[in-house]
């Protein structure tokens, strides 16, 4: 268990300065450039793996749930990774494909939580 509270959290503190960083703007603002997309993209993710830190802390998910989010979270984080790299080569188009991938991703592990969350409290099973 502490294995898995450990693996949360460092999927969050790798990408945890991005975080901190995006709660400087409070305005919801649509991102434009791949950049923008790209931070947009990291603060989600940072919201999603804390979520899922905290859900795991309280029983709200398994081990093995949590064991396949962390698969998941990494998944995300080569997606970021690469989209970074491409924008660092200047290929947008090519970050713009990967980040479409990993804002899919972000937003699928999100719907789960957010099921897994409602369930927790109302007494159901996930």
């Amino acid at each position: 268990m502490r294995g898995l509270l450990l693996a949360l959290a460092l999927a969050f503190g790798a990408m945890s300065p991005v975080g901190l960083a995006g709660c400087a703007s409070l305005q919801a603002v649509q991102p434009q450039s791949a950049r923008e997309v790209l931070a947009e993209a990291e603060i989600a993710f940072v919201g999603v793996v804390t979520v899922a830190s905290d859900a795991y802390a309280v029983g709200a998910i398994s081990q093995e749930d949590a064991q396949a989010l962390v698969r998941r979270f990494d998944e995300v984080a080569g997606y970021l990774n690469t989209a970074r790299l491409l924008l660092a080569a200047g290929d947008e188009a090519g970050a713009n494909r990967t980040l479409a991938v990993a804002r899919s991703v972000i937003r699928v592990l999100s719907i789960e939580l957010s099921r897994r969350a409602e369930a927790h409290r109302n007494g159901t099973p996930a």
